[in-house]
């Protein structure tokens, strides 16, 4: 089975970017863990707007905190997971030490939502 390792950095953007939906933080809130899905509408919309906001290691709000955390719990990316480039065939940011791989089959995104990109 193939991983797909993510920077820490990647992981606190990602949390960042399914915080951004009151309906992952109320479903964590609820349940302790990641939906099983989640559509990626928006997200890469999200995702620029944060990053311009808050550059690509932010401090987590409380929310944000609580999805990072089921992230790191269960080593999975429902709804796909942030690639920050910056690093990336470089040399690795001694800052971010930590790594967590994601098993390929735990990285669910939506496939529907393609043909509504269109």
């Amino acid at each position: 089975m193939e991983e797909n390792r993510y920077s820490i950095k990647e992981i606190k953007v990602t949390a960042m970017v399914y915080a951004s939906r009151h309906t992952i933080v109320d479903h964590v809130r609820a349940t302790g863990k990641l939906p099983d899905v989640i559509p990626m509408l928006g997200f890469p919309v999200a995702m620029k707007v944060l990053i311009g906001r808050r550059g690509t290691d932010p401090d987590l709000t409380e929310d944000e905190k609580m999805v990072y955390d089921a992230i790191l719990r269960e080593r999975r990316l429902p709804g796909g997971g942030v690639i920050l480039l910056e690093g990336r065939g470089r040399k690795p940011d001694p800052t971010d030490t930590e790594k967590i791989n994601v098993p390929e089959k735990e990285n669910k995104i939506d496939r529907k939502d393609k043909k509504h990109a269109k």
